[in-house]
């Protein structure tokens, strides 16, 4: 048998090939067959391929065998397999894998398949791949709906580095339960450029727990747009001691109304001195009086002035009456005569 040349094998006829015990026969020969002879070996044939055999075939001798003859393969056979001839298979002769085998193929072969092999996948083969295998580059190379058909079990494997390189519009198909299965290491991987440009659905799929576990660099990404539309839970989890003045001055007054008496409490000078009367006036009585003298100084007597009776009488007498010459001024006669009538 291993007397024959490849040029006598492939010149015998369909059924004097059948014939041939394929395991008789050397790396070389094998890998020298056409592919017209490869197509006419049977299932059996096929299935005695040894692993060097299997190992020096190319890609247009493995293109084409068949689903069956493929899925055949032994996990020995499967592995077998080189990463460069994972990688030059075309996306049908990638396909003819099954999920099992795509699933056992080992990080090196895995990491041979291009991301066209990747997205062209079937669902049920891509739900079987490995991700904790794959390379940053595979998985930011994936499709939103490649992204899209992946498992809870496959997304919450997303190594830190894998979670860094994903675009917001990947990011923006996962599931709110996803993103929610995501441990506080998975979510600190998530970067300021990426957390910045995602949806406000996007973003509202993040946990109050995630949003309140943000860093400092984390939260600061966040758009105002995107703090505005959290739900109630969300935004009273949000440690407003990490935000920026700019953040906080951007809230509606329906977002600074629904912040807690501690969030409130919470504010640095700089954020107290940078809200506007409206937002100041959205404040309730008890989150006001709650300043302390430090916060309460930060408050200029443009804000003052402008504030109206009502919002005015927020501040407790005391508070008043450690306003700072700068402050006192900047108060209106309707102000201080309306203080007055209270006072009275």
């Amino acid at each position: 048998m291993r007397s024959l040349t490849t040029t006598q094998l492939n010149a015998l006829s369909a059924e004097a090939l059948s014939a041939v015990d394929v395991s008789k026969a050397t790396t070389a020969q094998i890998a020298g067959l056409t592919t017209t002879a490869i197509s006419q070996l049977s299932d059996i044939q096929v299935g005695t391929f040894t692993a060097s055999q299997i190992a020096n075939l190319t890609t247009n001798q493995i293109g084409t065998l068949t689903s069956s003859e493929i899925q055949a393969f032994t996990t020995t056979q499967a592995n077998a397999l080189t990463a460069a001839q994972l990688g030059g298979l075309t996306t049908t002769a990638a396909n003819l894998f099954s999920s099992d085998q795509i699933g056992a193929f080992s990080t090196t072969q895995l990491r041979g398949l291009t991301t066209t092999q990747l997205n062209a996948l079937s669902t049920g083969a891509l739900d079987a791949v490995d991700v904790s295998k794959a390379t940053t580059t595979q998985i930011a190379g994936l499709t939103t709906t490649a992204v899209s058909q992946l498992s809870e079990t496959q997304v919450g494997a997303f190594s830190t580095a894998q979670i860094a390189n994903l675009s917001t519009d990947q990011i923006g198909v996962l599931t709110s339960t996803e993103v929610q299965a995501f441990t506080t290491t998975q979510v600190g991987a998530l970067t300021a450029t990426q957390l910045g440009g995602l949806t406000t659905t996007a973003v509202g799929r993040l946990s109050s727990d995630q949003i309140g576990a943000l860093s400092t660099v984390q939260l600061q990404s966040l758009t105002t747009t995107e703090l505005n539309a959290l739900s109630l839970d969300s935004l009273d989890a949000v440690d407003v001691s990490k935000a920026t003045a700019t953040q906080i001055a951007g809230l509606t007054t329906t977002a600074i109304s629904q912040l807690t008496d501690a969030q409130v409490g919470g504010f640095t000078t700089d954020q107290i001195a940078n809200l506007t009367t409206d937002q100041i006036g959205a404040l309730t009585s008890t989150e006001v009086q709650a300043f302390t003298t430090t916060q309460a100084n930060a408050l200029t007597g443009t804000q003052l002035g402008g504030l109206t009776t009502t919002e005015l009488g927020l501040f407790s007498t005391d508070q008043i009456g450690a306003f700072s010459t700068t402050q006192a001024q900047g108060l209106t006669t309707d102000q201080l005569n309306a203080g007055q009538r209270r006072s009275a």
